[in-house]
């Protein structure tokens, strides 16, 4: 039963269907992927930008507004005595 459906004349007359339709998905933009591909290859790999690392300051303002909010709360139970 394997055989039958993935060899032989039938299982030939579907991968050729199959490859029609993505030839023709693809057929309009074809040209522009293998040239985008051929420039990619003959200039290397682009290296991806780098990021700046914010991850400091976020660690700085949840340790400044840690601050307020704890001395915000002190001066409240400090004064409702």
């Amino acid at each position: 039963d394997y055989i039958r459906r993935n060899l032989g004349p039938m299982a030939l007359a579907r991968d050729q269907k199959t490859t029609a339709e993505v030839l023709i998905r693809f057929g309009p933009r074809l040209p522009g992927l293998v040239e985008d591909l051929l420039t990619q290859q003959l200039n290397g790999p682009v290296a991806p930008p780098k990021r700046r690392s914010t991850g400091w300051i976020w660690g700085l303002a949840g340790i400044v507004l840690g601050a307020v909010g704890t001395g915000v709360v002190l001066m409240a139970l400090a004064f409702a005595l």
